[in-house]
């Protein structure tokens, strides 16, 4: 073989090799370990009350986790005239997120909001797993989606009035600093759908 036929297949070689580098390097997992709190001013808020749909159903339960509707104690809590009128959901999100991850395991210990103190266990890519919440049973999935972690919660809720269903994904990123974690949340309600982007600032 010539001295540049063997120079072919060993350039080649080579070119498969960065390019195996490069792309595990691409789809390794962030580490969201921290202490995170709320950024009320960099989020996008939902919105409660009247007038204050904020979803593309207009849905104006969404923004309440599981919830099952809006109750009469529920009306004042949480709203804080926010930009975009109706009442901002400040009051109903976790005020303080701490991770903690190790290996395939990510520990999420929510502060504040509605519901109180609450610990998640995700294992991603391990299948749905049985969760209980101040709302009832459901189920959570989590799984890497590229350098994002997407939670996907499901919640069957019985109510006087019949039941109904209510799904929440939430996709995590963390900013290249690793100072910024941010939630890209889509709620599902029976009254509609709603998006809002919370972002916490690391401790």
């Amino acid at each position: 073989m010539s001295q540049s036929g063997r120079f072919i297949p060993l350039f080649a070689t080579v070119l498969v090799m960065i390019w195996a580098g490069t792309n595990s390097r691409a789809e390794e997992t962030p580490n969201l370990s921290g202490d995170w709190t709320l950024n009320e001013d960099k989020s996008e808020m939902p919105r409660f009350g009247r007038g204050g749909g904020g979803g593309r159903g207009g849905g104006r339960d969404g923004g309440f986790r599981g919830g099952g509707g809006r109750r009469d104690g529920d009306r004042d809590r949480g709203f804080r005239g926010g930009r975009r009128g109706g009442g901002r959901g400040g009051g109903m999100m976790p005020s303080r997120i701490s991770v903690r991850q190790d290996g395939d395991t990510l520990i999420f210990v929510q502060e504040g909001g509605r519901g109180g103190s609450r610990e998640i266990t995700l294992k991603p890519g391990a299948g749905a797993q049985e969760v209980s919440s101040p709302w009832g049973t459901g189920t959570i999935e989590a799984k890497w989606k590229g350098s994002e972690l997407e939670v996907k919660q499901i919640q069957e809720r019985e109510t006087p009035r019949g039941s109904f269903r209510i799904e929440q994904k939430t996709r995590w990123s963390l900013a290249d600093d690793g100072k910024t974690l941010t939630g890209s949340v889509t709620l599902r309600t029976p009254r509609g759908d709603m998006d809002h982007t919370l972002v916490y600032e690391k401790e």
